[in-house]
C-alpha cells in the first residue's frame, strides 16, 4: 500500500469516526462556523437555500453531522438551509423562576 492510499484510509476513518459523534458535540469551531456561515448567508429556509463547498475533512465531517442530525437540510440538489429549530438549545435554565412558578402553585396552599 504506497503512502497515500494509507493516508486516505486515515482521513476516511476519522471522517466516519467524527460523523457519529452526538448531537450535543454541535458547538465544535467546524459546527459553528458552518452554522454561522448559514446564518450570515440568510440561508434559513428552503427557498433561501445555498450551496455548501466544505475547506477541509474536518469541515466536511461537520457538515455532514449537522445534515445527519436535520440540522442542515437539503433544499435541493446542491442547495440547503439552516434548520434554526433543530440546534440543541444551551440557554441555562432560571431555577429562579422555576422556583416563582411552583411557590405560586395553588395546588401547593
Amino acid at each position: 500500500m504506497d503512502l497515500q492510499r494509507a493516508i486516505d484510509e486515515i482521513f476516511r476513518g476519522l471522517g466516519e469516526f467524527l460523523v457519529q459523534r452526538p448531537l450535543e458535540a454541535f458547538g465544535g469551531p467546524q459546527e459553528l462556523a458552518i452554522i454561522t456561515a448559514f446564518r450570515e448567508a440568510g440561508a434559513v429556509t428552503p427557498r433561501r437555500a445555498q450551496r455548501f463547498h466544505a475547506h477541509s475533512v474536518l469541515d466536511e465531517a461537520a457538515f455532514n453531522r449537522l445534515l445527519h442530525a436535520g440540522v442542515i437540510c437539503r433544499a435541493k440538489a446542491g442547495r440547503y438551509y439552516l434548520h434554526e429549530r433543530a440546534l440543541p438549545r444551551k440557554e441555562p435554565i432560571d431555577l429562579r423562576a422555576l422556583d416563582d412558578l411552583i411557590d405560586d402553585n395553588p395546588m401547593r396552599k
